[in-house]
């Protein structure tokens, strides 16, 4: 179902956005380009530089959400406030911009909160929290303003419909959250969400803190508003109504929405280019002006990780912040594009190509206009590449933007877009170290946002060029008139050519994704490939993808594979991916690509630290969950003092005539039986329900294909394990191990004999899985739902301590595992889906059911 949701969201959003341009088209009809020019040039600077201290003061407003946030959770945490707004400033900035909240929004906060060792969880809840608090405010402006002083959107809607009833319900729920927090009421059930409520003082700040926020918003824009205009309560009213739809579209940024709302609802703007041009001035002043502080700050703060100022171990959630930079980059040659092409489609400036049209034949300043539109569309489109991190395309966009700064220098476009190419030239230069996946460009896949925001781009640029030259919209649609003005030398012939070309890629671009979609087939395999996969791996936890629970993606070389499961809307990968090593990378875009596709979030638990920046490049947020005990076993000595209770043991059982046993899995016939019946008596024992997915199943149709140990008395098996081991004997595990009720510890013994077999046996490492480790951590609070994974915690009725001091016993190496997951709300979600999946499946016993039912 959220996969429909997201396909029909995106392209929603992008057709609102056009039939707001559409919209916008009619209402300045009777207006011209030069006069919103000279009424933007005509705001005063006093004025300017007031609704620049407005907008500043916006987002740092917003900051306080999170420091309320903070004390509502009680985060013992020591972060100070600056901190928090700086962090706050950054990520507001970034996601008002891009309307990817949780791309920016919440990362950020992810990667730098997590600093200062605050855990996942109170992170999401802070970000919750502050989702909560912007509602608050619109409910509470909002509510009161559209119940008392309704505005009619018959203009909107052609409906004799007001706000009054939106009003009515904003109040209604701002009220009931009010009596909610002053009863102390506790946590409440809706629909799927648990939401506990802050007392009556956290309230109060929430609402106060919101509600200021909403007005100096709709200050910021008065500011700018002609003087004597409008009064600004009806400016307050008409912009909270454009709020809401802004809000309803899902156009990033709300850009065209939210001019197209107000010019609709303002009385008589759409003939005043004073209220045009402060709608302009406002979209500069405030998202475009912040945007480029932010990014300044951002560039400083990943400075000073690099020259060390910052502790540069320090991870944030196993990462760095320069995984950020790499979006950061995407997102502004995605804007430098943007704005050569709205420059593109402005008059030529002649005053500044005087000398070189003398130097020059005339038609080569029309070629270089041209050539600018395209390469900035290509710009547009390369930025994509730059986000997945492909080598070619730092290559391909460094010589683009270097191309187009050549062309600048021709055409004579505004200072303002040459500072912004040098600025992106520069940084690209000083990245190359971000790109290092070296595949085809062609290979690139657009998401339906990317595609969209594109489009939505080019629509904008047209719909510029034909406001700004006052051309007949349908009078381009005769063939006739089409050809007969594309070679002429004026300034709407230059704009048709460039938005002709433009039309033309962006059709071939569309065209291409829709045939790679069409031809590009999954890679076929069978279970045998799976397995020659398995034999060729270097570790144990690689036969479990024999396990009949495990879903696969397999590379085109059929070298390597990842083995996963699905639970609702998550895709859960056990551990690395299995295979070649330099395979891997690659796997692990694709699965993140197909993922995406299927708008399924993927989670990778128990990895390796050694490839956690692959992780963090495909958008993946890490934290550790334990350390895993591996045991040098060429250093394994059992006549160390510390193996004496063993050997003690050993003494024992051996004198009480237990013999222990290695077998091939070619007598595991032999014994399934015995081993069904003792498995069944140690799970009754124990009270143990047997997960799924994860290893420590108890599961014949993988486990035939296994060796196995086992433990006999009298002929009798009273004990057996299960190895999983590499065939090139780099490494051995025992991750099943199952027992008869004894007077002896059978489960110490049998492990300390499979040891010594796989010492004897010329084996490397023997892995004996997870075990916690208590330390203060950013993820102390989210390790605890994944200790049972952790190898024989059953055996010590996870008591991670027990655990923990049983395998120290073998002195082996620790190192972390980590769980890699979507950095978002959905870290919550993966949790319960988790849970789920390793769950053991329900199952209705109609015999003891129907038995209940006949006796009563």
């Amino acid at each position: 179902m959220k996969k429909w949701i997201k396909i029909i969201l995106v392209p929603l959003g992008f057709f609102i956005f056009i039939g707001a341009l559409v919209l916008l088209h009619n209402q300045l009809k009777n207006l011209s380009y030069v006069d919103v020019i000279n009424a933007l040039k005509a705001i005063p600077a006093a004025r300017i530089a007031i609704a620049l201290c407005l907008a500043l003061s916006y987002y740092l407003v917003l900051g306080g959400y999170d420091i309320v946030a903070f004390k509502f959770i009680d985060a013992k945490v020591p972060i100070k406030p600056k901190d928090i707004i700086f962090t706050c400033f950054i990520s507001n900035v970034l996601a008002n911009n891009t309307g990817y909240s949780m791309l920016f929004g919440g990362s950020i906060r992810y990667r730098l909160y997590s600093l200062y060792n605050v855990s996942m969880i109170d992170i999401t809840k802070v970000l919750l929290f502050s989702s909560a608090t912007i509602w608050l405010g619109l409910l509470a402006v909002g509510g009161i303003i559209f119940t008392f002083a309704p505005v009619s959107l018959e203009s909107v809607f052609n409906l004799n419909i007001s706000t009054r009833i939106i009003g009515l319900i904003s109040v209604a729920i701002l009220v009931l959250y009010i009596l909610l927090s002053t009863l102390h009421s506790k946590p409440r059930k809706i629909f799927k969400w648990t939401i506990s409520f802050p007392n009556i003082k956290i309230v109060t700040a929430q609402v106060l803190l919101a509600t200021s926020d909403w007005l100096i918003a709709s200050l910021t824009l008065f500011a700018l508003m002609p003087e004597g205009y409008i009064s600004y309560f009806v400016l307050l009213k008409v912009f909270l109504v454009s709020q809401f739809l802004v809000i309803i579209s899902q156009v990033p940024g709300g850009m065209g929405v939210l001019e197209t709302s107000i010019t609709l609802l303002m009385p008589n703007s759409a003939n005043n280019p004073g209220v045009i041009s402060a709608l302009l001035a406002y979209r500069a002043v405030f998202y475009f002006f912040p945007l480029l502080i932010a990014l300044v700050m951002l560039g400083a703060f990943e400075f000073m990780v690099f020259t060390k100022k910052f502790n540069r171990t320090a991870k944030i959630f196993g990462k760095t912040v320069s995984s950020v930079v790499v979006q950061v980059i995407a997102l502004c040659s995605f804007f430098v594009g943007m704005i050569a092409m709205f420059s593109a489609s402005t008059p030529f400036n002649v005053d500044q190509l005087k000398v070189i049209i003398n130097l020059l034949p005339s038609w080569f300043a029309d070629l270089s206009h041209f050539l600018l539109s395209i390469t900035a569309i290509g710009i547009l489109f390369i930025s994509r590449a730059l986000q997945l991190r492909i080598k070619k395309a730092w290559s391909i966009s460094s010589c683009l933007v270097s191309f187009a700064i050549a062309l600048i220098l021709i055409v004579g476009e505004p200072t303002l877009v040459l500072m912004c190419f040098v600025s992106l030239l520069i940084v690209l230069l000083f990245s190359k170290k971000y790109f290092y996946r070296d595949i085809p460009i062609l290979k690139t896949d657009f998401s339906s946002w990317w595609l969209c925001a594109v489009g939505g781009v080019f629509a904008l640029s047209v719909w510029i060029g034909f406001f700004v030259n006052r051309q007949d919209i349908f009078s381009w649609i005769h063939l006739d008139v089409f050809f007969s003005s594309l070679l002429n030398t004026n300034d709407a012939a230059r704009f048709l050519r460039a938005s002709f070309g433009i039309g033309v890629i962006v059709l071939i671009v569309i065209v291409e994704q829709i045939l790679k979609n069409f031809f590009n087939k999954p890679v076929l395999f069978t279970k045998k490939d799976i397995e020659a996969i398995v034999h060729s791996s270097d570790y144990a936890y690689s036969l479990y993808a024999l396990a009949p629970d495990k879903e696969f993606i397999v590379n085109d070389e059929k070298d390597a594979f990842i083995m996963y499961a699905k639970s609702k809307d998550s895709w859960i990968v056990l551990g690395d991916p299995v295979g070649r090593n330099f395979s891997r990378n690659e796997l692990l875009w694709k699965f993140k690509e197909i993922a995406d596709k299927a708008a399924a979030k993927p989670a990778f638990v128990g990895i390796d630290g050694k490839y956690a920046q692959i992780y963090d490049d495909v958008g993946l947020d890490i934290f550790d969950i334990g350390q895993e005990a591996k045991v040098e076993l060429k250093k394994f000595n059992t006549y160390k003092e510390n193996f004496k209770s063993f050997h003690d043991l050993e003494k024992k059982i051996e004198k009480a005539g237990i013999t222990y046993k290695s077998l091939s899995a070619d007598m595991f016939n032999r014994y399934k039986f015995e081993f069904a019946e003792i498995n069944n008596q140690w799970v009754g024992d124990k009270h143990y329900f047997e997960m799924n997915f994860i290893p420590g199943k108890y599961d014949e149709s993988y486990m035939q294909y296994m060796d196995f140990s086992v433990l006999e008395k009298d002929g009798k098996v009273c004990a057996f394990s299960i190895f999983s081991k590499t065939d090139n004997k780099h490494e051995i595990s025992s991750g099943i191990v199952r027992y008869v009720k004894s007077e002896y510890d059978l489960f110490s013994y049998i492990l300390f004999k499979n040891i010594i077999y796989a010492k004897d046996d010329g084996y490397k490492w023997f892995d004996l899985g997870l075990a916690y480790f208590n330390r203060v951590d950013n993820s102390r609070d989210v390790a605890k739902y994944f200790a049972k994974m952790f190898m024989f915690a059953e055996h010590f009725k996870y008591d991670t301590a027990s655990l923990r001091e049983f395998k120290d016993k073998f002195s082996p190496i620790w190192h972390n595992k980590y769980v890699a997951i979507h950095p978002d709300k959905y870290i919550v979600s993966f949790i319960k889906n988790f849970t789920v999946l390793i769950s053991p499946k329900k199952s209705v016993d109609w015999k003891s059911f129907f038995r209940r039912v006949f006796r009563r």
